[in-house]
């Protein structure tokens, strides 16, 4: 096991991708089978049972949490199909 070092901890902390806004990716209450909890990237944090999604974060996310009920383009059970978005490309 690797010994690691301040330096690669800031490092990792740094590389961090930031995450989108809510309304960025219309995240919503759902209204079908798609819910944030079947989601692929979506997880219930053990310290405190908050929802935590690996995609969007806002002030009202960090203060109560993602919905597992509600849901956004990016609902995905696999990585590799999505839903409710759009084709843009």
């Amino acid at each position: 096991m690797a010994n690691h070092t301040i330096a690669d901890y800031n490092h990792l902390i740094d590389d961090r991708p930031e995450k989108w806004l809510p309304d960025s990716v219309h995240y919503r209450p759902s209204d079908g089978e798609e819910k944030c909890r079947r989601c692929l990237h979506f997880y219930t944090r053990k310290l405190d049972g908050f929802g935590v999604c690996e995609l969007i974060r806002d002030a009202d996310t960090d203060e109560d949490g993602v919905d597992g009920d509600n849901v956004c383009d990016f609902y995905t059970q696999d990585g590799e199909n999505f839903p409710l978005l759009e084709d843009t490309e």
